[in-house]
C-alpha cells in the first residue's frame, strides 16, 4: 500500500516538473542562441576595426618610410624611387 502511494506521488511529481523542465531547456536553448549571435557580432565587428586599424597604419607609415628613405638617401635616391628601378649601391 506505502509503495502504491510512493508511486503514485512520484508520478505526480514527475508530470508537474516536465513542462517546467521542458521551459527550461528551451530557455537555455534560447539564451545559448542569443549569446552564439551575440558573440559572432561582436567577433566580426573586432575583425572590421582591426583591418581598418591595420590600413589606416600601413597608410600612415608608408608615407612617413618614404619621407625618410629620401631624406637619408638624398636627390639621386628620389629619382629611382619615382621611375621604380632601385639604386645600384645602398645608401
Amino acid at each position: 500500500m506505502v509503495l502504491m502511494q510512493l508511486l503514485q506521488r512520484i508520478d505526480d511529481l514527475d508530470k508537474r516538473l516536465t513542462p517546467l523542465e521542458v521551459r527550461f531547456s528551451a530557455t537555455l536553448g534560447q539564451a545559448t542562441r542569443s549569446t552564439l549571435t551575440l558573440l559572432n557580432i561582436a567577433m566580426a565587428v573586432v575583425a572590421l576595426v582591426l583591418t581598418a586599424l591595420g590600413h589606416a597604419d600601413r597608410a600612415w607609415r608608408r608615407p612617413a618610410q618614404v619621407r625618410a628613405s629620401r631624406r637619408s638617401c638624398g636627390p639621386a635616391r628620389n629619382a629611382f624611387a619615382r621611375c621604380g628601378r632601385p639604386p645600384a649601391t645602398r645608401c
